[in-house]
């Protein structure tokens, strides 16, 4: 794999700055309320409510380890609040991916369809974890995809934000 990013940091930093720049409050290495846990990241905007994301930078495609610890993760927060007393019900993993350029770019893109609906598919059916798309072309065009082509699907662009409400219960005041 291919992959931009030398550190998390940096893929979650990028990511950050842009949802700030389509509007969003966002909040990073947060603390459930009474616990030593930590949530990579945290958005809210009153349209979506809260979001929390954890996020891996895998380095090959031999590191499903590390996206099953992040699902262990993920379950210890679920259920804990934030922000003294809110409960967030929408819960997303992210990671770069990318592949080597050695091979056409059709076969590049056919390939990282699959392997992004394996992992899709595969959080939402066994854990209920969406997976938080962030993608950004070489012109630089930027969006976040939550549960692509999925009910409550969330796409976030320049051009705004379509689809996806929010979940039953989620808390929509702002902090």
């Amino acid at each position: 794999m291919n992959n931009p990013y030398s550190k998390e940091k940096d893929f979650m930093d990028e990511l950050e700055l842009f949802l700030i720049d389509m509007g969003f409050k966002t909040w990073r290495e947060v603390n459930p309320d009474k616990s030593r846990f930590r949530i990579d990241l945290i958005f809210w905007n009153e349209e979506v409510g809260y979001i929390a994301v954890e996020g891996k930078n895998l380095k090959t495609l031999r590191q499903g380890g590390k996206i099953a610890k992040t699902i262990n993760q993920v379950n210890k927060y679920r259920n804990l609040t934030f922000f003294e007393g809110i409960k967030i019900n929408r819960w997303c993993i992210t990671t770069p991916i990318t592949l080597p350029h050695c091979i056409s770019e059709d076969i590049i893109k056919m390939i990282k369809l699959e392997i992004t609906i394996f992992i899709r598919t595969f959080l939402k059916t066994m854990y209920d974890i969406e997976l938080l798309e962030f993608e950004k072309s070489e012109s630089g065009f930027k969006s976040v995809k939550i549960n692509n082509l999925g009910d409550n699907s969330i796409h976030i662009s320049k051009y705004g934000i379509n689809g996806g409400f929010k979940k039953n219960g989620d808390s929509i005041s702002e902090i």
